[in-house]
């Protein structure tokens, strides 16, 4: 099968090779190479592109970490005095590259379920990026603020700013007051919706090709999830330096033993790779994707969550 062109291979695969000189330094290599009108200079300027992207992730991965500790510091100083943690993150340093806060701060909203504002200092002025979760507008929170920025804008759910540097104390306090008071417990819940509940012998080239009907997928139109109770998890395997993440072949209870098992990858669920082994019936909720390997195209369930299974 010819891998798929479609709305994630361009907006996962190509867009941050694109993105990625911009993050940087200069994204004039990516204009170069959307110009490009021979197969050399755009396979040159491809590969310096592909480059760079790695090196935005692996930016990407130290600045996490170091933003994660310097939230669990603050975690233990407030535990230590009593108090509660913040219903919205603030963190500010000056060794976070401004063109990376917008994507760390993307996967700290992901890792603590609540709005995270992450701000690259500079010397006199800083730039921030600010990404919230569903139902709680980050733009209306930033605009009862507007009076300490040089410049902002932004929507709903991300949003982006200059400050100079002695507003940021007045900035953190004036948020977090704000999401103390309009934030509430059942905003912070995360929740995932299902669109379907199908069997597995249902998961078939036939439906992923009728999904794809449905496209493009983004954030007004999100990709279909889908629920299946009762798999059988066959074996588990770690992926990822750090063994973060989860590969799972996944069958049916009462399938036949010549039937072939679905394989399922369950991003930052690396730690659950034993215990699956000892619980292996669960239910998951996932999206029904093509996964491409030495040229052979296999479905690949992409799992959202899964629970031991429910009587």
């Amino acid at each position: 099968r010819t891998p798929r062109i479609d709305a994630a291979a361009i907006g996962f695969g190509l867009g941050p090779r694109i993105n990625a000189a911009g993050r940087l330094d200069d994204a004039i290599r990516a204009y170069h190479l959307l110009l490009a009108d021979d197969l050399a200079t755009a396979h040159d300027l491809a590969r310096d592109l592909n480059r760079a992207n790695r090196q935005r992730q692996e930016i990407t991965r130290s600045v996490f970490e170091a933003a994660t500790a310097q939230y669990e510091e603050q975690l233990t100083a407030l535990e230590e005095a009593g108090q509660e943690p913040p219903r919205l993150i603030v963190l500010a340093r000056d060794d976070y590259p401004a063109g990376i806060v917008g994507l760390v701060a993307s996967r700290l909203v992901e890792r603590w379920a609540r709005p995270v504002v992450l701000i690259a200092q500079g010397e006199t002025e800083s730039r921030g990026s600010a990404r919230s979760l569903s139902g709680y507008n980050i733009f209306h929170a930033l605009n009862t603020c507007k009076d300490l920025f040089i410049r902002f804008g932004g929507h709903s759910l991300a949003a982006g700013f200059s400050i100079a540097n002695e507003n940021i104390p007045l900035l953190t306090t004036r948020l977090q007051a704000l999401a103390a008071d309009t934030l509430t417990d059942a905003m912070l819940q995360p929740v995932l919706l299902i669109d379907a509940e199908v069997p597995l012998q249902a998961l078939v080239w036939e439906l992923l090709n009728e999904l794809a009907l449905l496209e493009p997928f983004g954030q007004a139109n999100p990709q279909p999830v889908l629920m299946t109770r009762r798999v059988r998890v066959q074996s588990t395997k770690t992926l990822g330096s750090d063994n973060k993440h989860l590969k799972i072949t996944l069958t049916a209870p009462d399938a036949p033993a010549v039937a072939r098992p679905l394989e399922g990858i369950a991003f930052g669920l690396g730690h659950l790779a034993e215990p699956l082994l000892r619980h292996p019936l669960i239910d998951i909720a996932y999206t029904l994707e093509a996964h491409t390997w030495n040229g052979t195209a296999n479905l690949q369930l992409n799992i959202k969550d899964l629970r031991r299974a429910q009587p």
